[in-house]
């Protein structure tokens, strides 16, 4: 995922451009990693139909021969079950992998022990490359701290039925659809009120 995101960014790719009924432009922006895990994961690119569970020969041509289909499935299949092991750590780091400092580069979970107490924090890797030297600069994040805000902006997001609605450009969506979506909106927002493993798996 992160070398197809750098690529992606190199290549100066963006999102399609979509004007909703209201006037306002959606889109045209950079791909984000979930973006990309779409894309990855999306049969339709072979040549096939999914519908019910099952797959089917589609009136379009195969952009994606399977055999590179299959192994890209099975990667991401492999990092979601490693991401979920990590989910069951009795504190886990909810962010690893999608925080960056200002210069783009991953931060990276760290931490240090107090007077028997852990801390943990989120930490730019120039602090860890070049500890101990005038060059390191960088980021060092109180993980607890940023964690509580992002997930209080995802909940925040997830129970605003209007807002996120209006963000997914649902309009053309049946009511059932809607509900769907409203439905596991509302799911994922307990999630992250949850345990810490429920809440690392929420944030992914």
């Amino acid at each position: 995922m992160r070398r197809v995101k750098e690529e992606a960014d190199r290549l100066g790719l963006r999102t399609k451009c979509i004007t909703a009924v209201s006037g306002t432009e959606r889109g045209g922006k950079p791909f984000s990693r979930g973006h990309i895990y779409g894309l990855l994961s999306n049969s339709i690119y072979t040549g096939r139909i999914a519908h019910k569970g099952e797959l089917y020969p589609g009136q379009h041509p195969a952009l994606i021969d399977d055999e590179t289909w299959a192994a890209a499935r099975d990667q991401l299949a492999a990092n979601a079950s490693n991401h979920q092991r990590k989910g069951k750590a009795a504190e886990p780091s909810l962010l690893a992998g999608l925080l960056v400092d200002a210069e783009g580069e991953r931060l990276t979970p760290s931490h240090a022990v107090k007077k028997d107490r852990r801390y943990r924090y989120y930490i730019s890797a120039a602090l860890i490359n070049e500890a101990g030297t005038d060059q390191a600069q960088g980021f060092r994040l109180a993980a607890r701290e940023i964690e509580e805000v992002v997930i209080r902006i995802l909940c925040d997001a997830l129970t605003n039925p209007a807002k996120l609605l209006e963000r997914l450009g649902t309009a053309a969506m049946s009511n059932d659809k809607i509900r769907k979506i409203l439905g596991r909106a509302n799911r994922l927002a307990v999630a992250l009120k949850g345990s810490p493993g429920e809440q690392a798996r929420g944030v992914r």
